[in-house]
């Protein structure tokens, strides 16, 4: 029974070194995984699209948003073949080629004009940017933005939120009328005299009614 015991103490005095060092190395892994996982979700993520204007789908946005959530720094947005925008009749280069700073959740948007001359082409889009503003290590994003994606697009009963602006719209312009002095409200208004004039009505149908019961007792 004593070489049992002495067996065991001489067994646990030399696994109990292993089983700590073992121990210590499994805590670093699992600190160092910890802290890959952590850095791994606060990240920003910016992505740029053209998307039909959601007031009318005759027309087109250029879209920039940071879908991560940590803030973007120092981004740059490069389309091939160059994106342009033609207004009045001169040919101009896209917004947003640059852009400081964007938060988690923030979006930029710029109206382009027209989507038609947009509907046929593809663009290369290499987005760029910076996870800390002091860093010289960026993270960049290449890929393909195809516009005949959007091909017979159409949208039943319209975006709900551009119909309810519109309805303050007219709701506002409405009473604007009104206080100018273009329109007048109509209004029923129930005073004393006609509430005087409703009870000798009920009154009288009452005098009547009980005339009748009387007549029916005779």
């Amino acid at each position: 029974m004593s070489d049992i015991g002495t067996w065991t103490t001489a067994f646990n005095s030399v696994a109990t070194p292993f089983l700590t060092a073992a121990l210590v190395v499994l805590t670093g892994v699992l600190a160092v995984e910890t802290k890959r996982m952590a850095a791994a979700s606060q990240q920003p993520h910016v992505v740029t699209i053209i998307e039909p204007n959601r007031w009318s789908l005759n027309l087109a946005d250029l879209v920039v948003q940071n879908t991560g959530n940590s803030p973007a720094y120092d981004i740059t947005i490069a389309f091939d073949p160059p994106l342009k925008i033609n207004r009045h009749g001169e040919e101009n280069d896209a917004p947003f080629k640059r852009l400081s700073v964007l938060l988690p959740s923030g979006k930029l948007s710029s109206n382009l004009g027209y989507i038609e001359p947009y509907l046929k082409k593809s663009y290369n889009i290499t987005v760029s940017w910076k996870r800390n503003p002091n860093s010289s290590k960026r993270e960049t994003q290449i890929y393909n933005f195809d516009m005949a994606d959007y091909n017979g697009l159409g949208i039943a009963g319209g975006d709900p939120i551009v119909k309810i602006a519109e309805h303050l719209k007219e709701i506002r312009e409405d009473w604007r009328n009104v206080a100018n002095g273009f329109r007048h409200l109509k209004t029923d208004i129930y005073d004393s005299a006609d509430r005087e004039a409703n009870e000798a009505r009920q009154e009288a149908i009452m005098r009547k009614q009980m005339g009748k019961e009387d007549d029916l007792d005779i």
